[in-house]
């Protein structure tokens, strides 16, 4: 937990633009501890955008009231006082939510330590200000079978992504990434109707995603590739404009929008995006094979061969990407170096039986040639 109290992911707002969400985030943390009914892995709770929002000034005279009732509550006794800063001290890491993304301020789970202080602080208070022992054991049994009645109502929805994803869009109907995730699960699973509306929502949710145009890309690609190439485009510019932009993702999304091109007869814009694709961090070695293959078949071999090498120079563990310049070399009638990068197989994986193979057909094969 403590690790997200120093921490911060790139392109977060500073602390004094998040101050204003503070009040809000600590009326929200305390309702849970002492409410837990409503519990979901995420909420709808954002980014308070200034001092002059209700929810900023309102929230801080209220938690300003909370903190001047606690303190005269507790000022007579040490439990109590203790129970009381020991509550704060768990819970000030998470307020550092230059940590967290924009969809995901509140997190539940790390309330877990500052619960203990308000089960103490109850239990306290039973003991000492209820006069019957049956009364005592009573109130306590109570709040235990509430707090277990809530973690049994909504433990099914950290059973499976599905449910996970389904119980956060119920509570947060403007996170976008839970319409994503149910889109292109909907779409894995060839249900079309489904993919299109969770896309729809998605859009609605967050306009400026990149996630529902590409995955309303993904639908139409096999069957329309030309309706598919705009939405392509323009999750992909929406992927570049973000303030941190994952290069990852961006790589796969362009390697289905080189496929998508050249089904639509565009293969030289297809070759394109494939080379793109290949070129950005963390230099994936699928993406540098998938542009060697549509180079080669575009008649570019020697740029293929140059793709391979680069790529094997990245990863020179990759044994695939050796077996294919093993391949190609040999395909562009450069036997020397099929050969010399068949013993280069050998040498590196020397427990596959593949190597010898490789270098027997390209003995074969320079001599054919020869």
């Amino acid at each position: 937990m403590f690790g997200y109290a120093f921490g911060n992911y790139e392109g977060t707002k500073s602390v004094a633009e998040l101050a204003p969400t503070f009040p809000s985030l600590a009326l929200f943390y305390v309702r849970l501890l002492i409410w837990p009914f409503g519990m979901s892995p995420s909420y709808g709770l954002r980014y308070v955008p200034n001092w002059g929002d209700i929810r900023a000034w309102g929230g801080l005279i209220a938690v300003i009231v909370l903190t001047v009732a606690v303190w005269v509550a507790t000022r007579r006794s040490r439990p109590l006082r203790f129970a009381a800063f020991w509550t704060a001290f768990c819970i000030w890491p998470v307020f550092n939510i230059r940590s967290f993304r924009p969809e995901y301020l509140v997190h539940q789970r790390y309330l877990y330590l500052a619960s203990l202080s308000i089960c103490l602080s109850v239990a306290w208070l039973a003991w000492h200000h209820i006069g019957t022992r049956k009364a005592r054991w009573g109130l306590i049994a109570t709040i235990a079978i509430i707090f277990s009645a809530s973690n049994l109502m909504y433990n099914s929805s950290w059973r499976t992504d599905h449910d996970l994803w389904m119980r956060i869009t119920a509570v947060d109907p403007a996170n976008a990434a839970g319409f994503d995730w149910l889109a292109a699960e909907a779409r894995r699973s060839g249900d079309v109707a489904t993919a299109t509306a969770m896309i729809e929502r998605s859009i609605a949710a967050q306009p400026n995603s990149p996630y529902p145009y590409i995955n309303r890309a993904m639908l139409l690609a096999k069957d329309r590739p030309v309706e598919a190439i705009p939405l392509f485009e323009k999750g992909i510019a929406l992927h570049w404009a973000d303030r941190s932009p994952d290069p990852v993702e961006i790589a796969k999304v362009l390697g289905a929008y080189g496929k998508c091109l050249m089904d639509a007869g565009r293969r030289e814009e297809g070759v394109r995006a494939f080379v793109q694709a290949a070129g950005l961090p963390p230099y994936a070695p699928e993406h540098a094979q998938n542009a060697a293959l549509v180079l080669l078949e575009s008649g570019r071999g020697h740029e293929a061969y140059t793709m391979l090498e680069q790529a094997i120079q990245r990863h020179p563990g990759d044994a695939l990407l050796v077996m294919r310049i093993v391949k190609v070399s040999a395909q562009l009638g450069r036997h020397a170096d099929a050969i010399r990068w068949a013993t280069v197989y050998i040498q590196r994986f020397p427990n596959d039986p593949m190597g010898p193979r490789l270098l027997e057909a390209a003995k074969k094969t320079a001599a054919g040639q020869g």
